[in-house]
């Protein structure tokens, strides 16, 4: 047989042979169904979590919304999103920010330990016996390398290993930029003075040394083994469990479910404190009533266009998802700490309105308000003395002007209605106007004399009738009684409060 007849063998590639096109496709399809497997979990664990998230927020306010459809469970998986994007950023951060003392902690331990084993067993920890000279580098000293030697055979393997820390976290540059990073979270929290934030601060900086302590002892097993991470190292169970369950329960402990899952909350909306909110007519018991419990005025003396009431100071914990709101209005009592001042919930009302009825006004600075006071309550027929209803309601109306800030100028004004005291109908009568004049200015001196510590400038003056708030009929038909109880809301003093340092939600109160 020639040369030209020989078979020339096939071409076999180095790699080994290659799967049929059959078996590829095969294998393809195989790997995308995993993959859309996968992907479904990954969904579905997210919408659980969210729920989870979800369920927990609901049941520390107390409330369950109505109205719920099925497309907004993808909500579940914004609020699971938000939630691991805020946790994940502090958790970093409190990780880092507790390297520098973790650092500290772990040397004074590997000092003390290496005086322990110098003072009591005549030798030093075979990591510190590895840095002596030995006799190759100092040849006059001969007695160091007899006690390594001896220090070799007595030390114990299992006590003698150097503490360490995975390799991205040793030296002093990771552990100097902790410290400033440290330094600096403390000096935001010491000026803002705010208790809520500084003990955020302080639960997320625990959780870091407990995660830092549990990548130490990560670090020293696989150190252990030989180093090798095969055989040594946790499954992704344990890993997932320690990195995110544990320091999750550690910010709990300290800071509890509420302040947590606030800020993920009032980031994506649902959640609103300190806002104003306008109402309808119809909720004016609701908010008179409100205002009975909590001792102090509610309704700003301004109404928007359709007669709808406006509302200041309404922390909204649940709105936009469902067909009811949850509303609550508070007094707060403070109490001073170390870190600032604590604000507790001494008194509250929750109230549960109509979403489609609620308009939120949220503004920064927030709108300043103002109050008004019956002048049928406030004085006797024809007098500008104040009787002691009204000076309870002007005290109770001072304390949530101090609540909201430092009043810089305040503007008092009295409105009377179409018919004066002395009974003539035009209403712009001589006395009708000073008797407005005059209760004008009682109001301002007792308010005076109530803010004397924080001297706010103060102007009175009279509206008499040209600003009614409701537009009574004088005509034939209309008796004399209806005219009088028709003009009730329009015989009235209002007390208009301008802030110098108004207040733009720094307040939490998590009680």
């Amino acid at each position: 047989m020639s040369s030209n007849d020989t078979e020339t063998p096939p071409h076999t590639p180095a790699n080994g042979p290659q799967p049929a096109p059959l078996e590829a496709k095969e294998l393809q399809d195989k790997n995308m169904e995993r993959l859309r497997a996968y992907a479904s979990f990954s969904y579905q664990l997210v919408i659980a979590v969210g729920a989870v998230i979800t369920f927990a927020y609901l049941f520390s306010i107390n409330f369950f919304p109505v109205g719920l459809t099925a497309g907004e469970a993808v909500l579940f998986v914004f609020i699971a999103l938000a939630f691991g994007f805020v946790y994940s950023i502090f958790w970093l951060y409190g990780t880092f920010s507790a390297l520098w003392a973790f650092q500290t902690v772990l040397w004074i331990v590997y000092k003390l330990r290496s005086l322990y084993h110098f003072l009591f067993h005549g030798r030093r920890p075979r990591s510190d016996i590895y840095f002596l000279h030995t006799a190759r580098w100092r040849p006059g000293k001969r007695w160091q390398p007899t006690r390594i030697r001896r220090s070799g055979r007595k030390t114990v393997a299992a006590g003698s290993q150097k503490m360490l820390l995975p390799h991205v976290f040793q030296g002093w540059l990771p552990g100097l930029s902790s410290l400033m990073t440290f330094m600096l979270m403390a000096a935001v929290a010491f000026s803002k003075a705010n208790v809520v934030f500084t003990e955020f601060l302080e639960a997320f900086f625990f959780s870091g040394i407990f995660t830092l302590l549990f990548l130490w002892i990560i670090s020293n097993i696989r150190k252990s083994a030989g180093g090798k991470a095969h055989g040594a190292a946790p499954s992704y169970f344990v890993l997932g469990l320690v990195f995110a369950a544990f320091p999750l329960g550690i910010v709990i402990f300290f800071i509890g479910v509420k302040a947590l899952l606030f800020p993920v909350f009032a980031g994506i909306g649902i959640r609103m404190p300190h806002v104003s909110i306008e109402l309808p007519e119809s909720e004016r018991g609701s908010i008179d009533r409100a205002a009975e419990v909590l001792g102090r005025p509610l309704l700003d003396c301004r109404r928007t266009a359709g007669g709808r009431l406006l509302v200041h100071d309404a922390d909204i914990f649940w709105t936009a998802v469902g067909s009811v709101s949850l509303v609550q209005f508070n007094i707060s009592e403070s109490s001073a700490t170390p870190f600032g001042n604590r604000e507790t919930i001494s008194r509250k009302v929750d109230l549960r309105i109509d979403t489609a009825n609620l308009h939120i006004i949220k503004a920064v600075p927030q709108l300043d308000p103002c109050f008004d006071i019956s002048s049928d309550m406030a004085f006797q027929a024809g007098s500008h003395v104040l009787s002691s209803a009204a000076v309870q309601s002007l005290k109770e109306m001072v304390g949530a002007i101090k609540m909201r800030g430092t009043p810089a100028h305040i503007i008092v004004r009295s409105h009377g209605d179409a018919v004066n005291s002395g009974g003539a109908a035009d209403g712009t009568s001589p006395d009708n106007q000073n008797l407005l004049k005059l209760r004008a200015e009682a109001v301002a001196e007792l308010l005076t004399s109530l803010l004397i510590a924080d001297k706010p400038s103060m102007a009175s003056e009279s509206a008499d009738s040209h600003e009614p708030r409701v537009n009574c009929p004088l005509d034939q038909q209309t008796t004399a009684h209806q005219v009088e109880q028709c003009n009730v809301p329009n015989r009235r003093v209002e007390v208009y409060v301008n802030y110098a340092r108004p207040k733009t939600g720094d307040r939490i109160s998590l009680n």
